[in-house]
């Protein structure tokens, strides 16, 4: 059995995220070069950080919660043809973004 996911994983949700809060700051990464670098996708983790205590940075992290929500699902099934069956599972992810 194949399974596919049109679902975004944690890299791909933050990115969107990131230009989410890049439109909403009003910020265009097309005429702005350092758009991304105002708005980051988490904390750097070794190093000093690179910002200085003057500059405005905005720093995302998005994180997939345990929520009783996410474990409902609604399961469809459908016969392609006589030995094929296709089930079509749908549901919804609940996100913290910090």
């Amino acid at each position: 059995m194949t399974t596919t996911s049109t679902g975004l994983a944690a890299k791909d949700f933050e990115a969107r995220v990131q230009s989410i809060t890049l439109a909403i700051l009003g910020i265009d990464p097309a005429v702005d070069d350092q758009a991304y670098a105002k708005v980051r996708i988490a904390w750097q983790t070794q190093g000093q950080p690179v910002s200085s205590p003057d500059e405005d940075v905005v720093y995302l992290r998005a994180v997939e919660v345990d929520e009783s929500y996410n474990r409902v699902r609604d399961v469809k099934y459908a016969n392609n043809d006589l030995q094929t069956v296709r089930s079509t599972t749908t549901y919804t992810r609940v996100w913290e973004v910090s």
